[in-house]
């Protein structure tokens, strides 16, 4: 199998977090963006669409098997987060039983304690 970027397939996806999300419910107002944040926004989307089209063209060169071998190794990636979700899901209900059974003993303790 041709090496693709590692061995690893990556899709060029960029998240930019938006401050203003996060803002305390009484500061709803969004502000505009300043030219550095925009000038810095248009060069990280030029930047993502280069890497894409790269992406586009390695993806064009590779062979139907290459593909195939592509999708299986996507397909398994993707069962292992899904293991992977699972588990952190059942950790994170385990602490939160665990938080809220101290939060009662703490809450309902003596005054004297």
């Amino acid at each position: 199998m041709k090496s693709f970027m590692g061995g690893r397939v990556c899709i060029a996806g960029v998240d930019t977090l938006d401050q203003s999300s996060h803002a305390e419910p009484g500061n709803m107002k969004k502000s505009p963006p300043s030219d550095k944040q925009k000038d810095s926004l248009a060069s990280l989307r030029r930047k993502a669409e280069e890497k894409r089209r790269t992406q586009l063209e390695r993806l064009q060169k590779l062979s139907a098997r290459d593909i195939q071998e592509l999708v299986h190794e996507l397909g398994t990636h993707q069962i292992e987060l899904e293991m992977q979700d699972e588990g952190l899901r059942k950790a994170r209900n385990e602490l939160e039983s665990s938080r809220n059974q101290y939060a009662e003993l703490y809450d309902f303790a003596p005054v004297g304690y």
